[in-house]
């Protein structure tokens, strides 16, 4: 192997760490502003980071089973949009169960992260709504009576809240203004976490 392509043991670790410590912040940041006792006391979310093409590269794992389902709703989302159609300040969002591999109460948020004008990740958080709608206290027989679906679509374009989606969504929950306000903060981890910094 030539000099240029050796990285040395130390300069692996360096890294490995950092980018660790940067999902364990996202991880403290969503518990820490949490409006749900399900994330903040029964951890039911995953924060991670992604390659380009939507492989996973570091997670702060609340919840393993998310683990697979986040990487795979990554992957998803970029086929939806294709990375050209993806810019600074999109954030993506879905909660269907084909794609996430889970219930609807499991809500993923994606955003891209650039360098010199280039996505080179993407961050995620996967975690429990409170409350979508559908059948209470009873077994369903589909997946229309489980709740509200949203497709793959752009929470946040360029930076500016989709609030035709928050209008959307806000009314399908008993729960509405506590269910509306999950949405800044989860959004928040996201779009605002340390990793952003980081990665300049």
């Amino acid at each position: 192997m030539s000099d240029k392509h050796h990285i040395d043991a130390v300069t692996v670790e360096v890294i490995r760490n950092g980018l660790l410590a940067i999902t364990e912040e996202m991880k403290t940041n969503l518990m820490r502003t949490a409006y749900n006792l399900i994330i903040y006391e029964a951890l039911d979310f995953t924060v991670g980071l992604f390659t380009a093409t939507g492989d996973t590269i570091s997670i702060g794992l609340g919840l393993p089973m998310f683990i697979r389902g986040m990487a795979e709703t990554v992957k998803a989302k970029i086929r939806h949009f294709g990375l050209e159609n993806i810019h600074p300040g999109d954030i993506l969002v879905t909660n269907d169960a084909y794609t996430t591999g889970s219930h609807l109460n499991h809500f993923t948020f994606t955003q891209p992260i650039y360098h010199q004008g280039e996505i080179i990740a993407f961050s995620c958080c996967m975690a429990h709504w409170l409350d979508v709608g559908g059948t209470l206290g009873q077994v369903t027989t589909d997946i229309f009576s489980e709740g509200i679906q949203i497709p793959i679509v752009k929470y946040q374009r360029a930076g500016v809240v989709n609030q035709d989606l928050v209008d959307i969504i806000a009314p399908r929950s008993p729960l509405s203004p506590l269910a509306s306000a999950v949405l800044p903060s989860w959004s928040t981890v996201t779009a605002k976490t340390q990793c952003s910094a980081r990665s300049r």
